[in-house]
């Protein structure tokens, strides 16, 4: 089912196809796209950027020197009776229900240019940081990172 609330069925209905088929197109399209929005969220920042887009509110502030933020982010999932194991390890206390967790790093400006793969729930983001943490040397070197006390103990 697409999240649009349209199905497979009434798109091969609306284009004339079978169900079979408009299914596979459907998969090959998402597919692609996910790799598109893959390699367009990744990105490499510079200083040079950094200093063009600070915000004044951070130069007032005498954070011109932050070059991300990263912030955790738990979306819930379906909780399945089937596989306790699994229902375990993606609890999340965040949201107080099964869930799947990632880190985006984004630049003071907004840009988000580093995220983590989805991980079940139960893993801290402290162990994210630490797993991400040789694709952060992206960073320029001497500035620093401004977060919340959910990452406390995550410095490089």
């Amino acid at each position: 089912r697409i999240h649009t609330g349209m199905t497979v069925e009434s798109i091969a209905t609306i284009w004339g196809r079978k169900v079979s088929t408009t299914g596979e197109i459907i998969t090959a399209a998402v597919e692609s796209i996910g790799s598109a929005g893959k390699d367009l969220s990744i990105l490499d920042i510079t200083e040079e950027y950094l200093l063009k887009t600070v915000p004044q509110q951070y130069v007032d502030e005498g954070l011109e020197r932050c070059c991300a933020v990263p912030d955790g982010k738990d979306f819930k999932i379906y909780t399945t009776r089937k596989n306790t194991m699994f229902t375990r390890a993606s609890y999340s206390d965040k949201v107080h229900a099964s869930a799947v967790r990632c880190i985006s790093w984004s630049t003071p400006h907004g840009l988000s240019f580093e995220h983590t793969d989805l991980f079940l729930g139960r893993v801290s983001e402290k162990k994210l940081v630490e797993l991400w943490g040789p694709r952060l040397k992206k960073c320029p070197r001497g500035w620093y990172m401004l977060s919340d006390r959910g990452f406390f103990d995550t410095a490089r």
